[in-house]
C-alpha cells in the first residue's frame, strides 16, 4: 500500500519595516487628540485680567409654619380691611341717595302746600275783611276766634303773617298801591296803611303785602 507524500510547511515570511532614520519622528505630523497645543501668551494675560465670577446668592431661608401662618393672617386682615371700607362707602353713597330722595320729596310737598295755603288766603282775608266791618258787633268774638283757629292751621303749614305796618317799603315784600303825603313825623317811604296782608312760607315770600307809604318833601 503506497504512503501519500505530506506537503514541506512553508512559513510565512514576515516583513520588518525599516528603522526611521534619527530625528525623523520629531518631523512626522501627529493627529493624537490628546496632544494639549502650547497656549499663546495674550490668551494667558487675558485669563489672568479676568475678573472672577460673583458667587452665587445664598439660598433663601426655609419658610416655618408660623411665617406661613403669619402671612396667611395679613391677607386676611387686609381682605377685612377691604371689605370694611368697601362697606363704609356704600353705606355713605346709601346715606346721600336717601336725604337726596327726602329733600326732593319735601320740596314736592312743599310745592304743593304752598300752592294749598295759597289759595286759603283769599279766605283769611275775607275774614280780615269781615272783622274790620263788624269791629262793634255782637258775634265779633266768634268771628275772632275762626279767623284765630284759621291762622293756626296756616302756621302749621309754614305759613307766616308779615307785620308791614309803620315799617319801611321794601320792593322785595311789599305792593305800593298808593301814595300820601308824610306828615308829623312819618318817614319817607314809611308804610302809612296795609290793604291786604302779606304772608311767608317757611322763610320765603308767599305773598307780599299791599300797601300805601308815605312821601317825604
Amino acid at each position: 500500500m503506497a504512503t501519500e507524500a505530506t506537503p514541506d510547511l512553508v512559513e510565512p515570511e514576515v516583513l520588518i519595516p525599516d528603522e526611521a532614520p534619527p530625528g525623523a519622528a520629531d518631523e512626522m505630523p501627529t493627529d493624537d487628540p490628546t496632544t494639549i497645543p502650547p497656549e499663546e501668551p495674550a490668551a494667558a494675560s487675558a485669563a489672568e485680567d479676568a475678573e472672577p465670577e460673583p458667587a452665587p446668592p445664598p439660598p433663601p431661608p426655609k419658610r416655618t409654619m408660623v411665617d406661613i401662618l403669619r402671612d396667611q393672617l395679613a391677607d386676611k386682615e387686609k381682605q377685612l380691611h377691604d371689605y370694611i371700607a368697601a362697606y363704609k362707602d356704600a353705606k355713605r353713597d346709601m346715606d346721600e341717595r336717601m336725604a337726596r330722595t327726602k329733600r326732593d320729596r319735601e320740596k314736592v310737598i312743599d310745592r304743593d302746600r304752598k300752592q294749598l295755603v295759597g289759595s286759603l288766603l283769599e279766605v283769611l282775608d275775607n275774614l280780615d275783611r269781615s272783622i274790620a266791618a263788624m269791629a262793634d258787633s255782637a258775634g265779633i268774638d266768634g268771628l275772632r276766634m275762626v279767623h284765630r283757629q284759621f291762622s293756626d292751621v296756616l302756621v302749621g303749614f309754614g305759613v307766616e303773617r308779615m307785620s308791614a305796618m309803620g315799617t319801611l317799603f321794601d320792593a322785595k315784600l311789599h305792593e305800593a298801591i298808593g301814595v300820601v303825603p308824610a306828615h308829623g313825623g312819618q318817614r319817607d317811604q314809611e308804610i302809612m296803611h296795609v290793604d291786604r296782608a302779606g304772608y311767608l312760607f317757611k322763610g320765603e315770600l308767599l305773598r307780599p303785602a299791599r300797601v300805601v307809604i308815605a312821601s317825604a318833601p
